[in-house]
């Protein structure tokens, strides 16, 4: 879906978020805190690197949703059939069996955007592109971490400082070996991404849920479908 008037500013901060998260293995923090100009070209480069972020993402889903293959497509796709003949059957209390399609789907979101009824669906949007957009961080923070880190050194140093501030612990923190600290990294990146997962799978259908709830509840639904 395209970003719809009230969500530039979500999407403006996830950009800039996502960015920083990005290029945050490669800043020393340390250096930053006095220096203005550091902070600034900091605060652009995150900009720029969300935004080719974004860019490439949005390009590689394209691809990937024109693909017949594409499983998470046509999963996408029976959850959206099974939840609008579950919503209208407690809406109408009636069962139709027509196939209702990505399309339909489509038409529906543009239907009740156009009624200015979408409220908290676009805010839902941005967190779900957020969430899918962590995962895209994680998985580039465990490429530096297993292929650029090895027990005689560390690159992974930035994120048990953070872990460690974090926890107000040294359960993650330079003093441990750096084996003991690479594993430390890896389990609990794994963790937040399985979250992560979970959260932007439950955010999906929440919205799809919204999306048609609220098309079932418009008076002229009919004359879009």
């Amino acid at each position: 879906m395209d970003s719809v008037p009230g969500t530039s500013f979500y999407d403006g901060l996830n950009k800039l978020l996502i960015g920083f998260l990005i290029i945050l293995p490669f800043i020393d923090i340390s250096c930053t805190s006095d220096h203005i100009v550091i902070v600034t070209l900091i605060f652009i480069t995150s900009w720029i690197t969300g935004l080719l972020l974004w860019c490439v993402t949005e390009s590689i889903s394209s691809i990937i949703s024109k693909k017949e293959w594409s499983r998470f497509l046509d999963n996408k796709k029976k959850y959206i059939n099974k939840a609008y003949h579950d919503i209208e059957a407690e809406i109408n209390e009636t069962h139709d069996d027509t196939q209702f399609t990505l399309i339909d789907y489509y038409k529906s979101y543009y239907h009740v955007q156009s009624k200015g009824l979408l409220g908290s669906i676009p805010v839902l949007e941005s967190f779900s592109a957020f969430f899918k957009n962590l995962m895209i961080v994680i998985a580039w923070w465990l490429i530096l971490i297993i292929f650029f880190s090895s027990c005689s050194s560390c690159s992974c140093r930035w994120l048990c400082d953070i872990i460690a501030t974090l926890t107000t612990s040294d359960v993650c923190s330079c003093s441990q070996p750096c084996c003991i600290c690479i594993i430390q990294c890896i389990t609990v990146l794994m963790l937040c991404l399985f979250i992560i997962i979970i959260g932007r799978y439950y955010t999906e259908r929440k919205i799809i849920r919204l999306v048609l709830e609220t098309y079932l509840l418009t008076p002229d639904k009919n004359q879009n479908h």
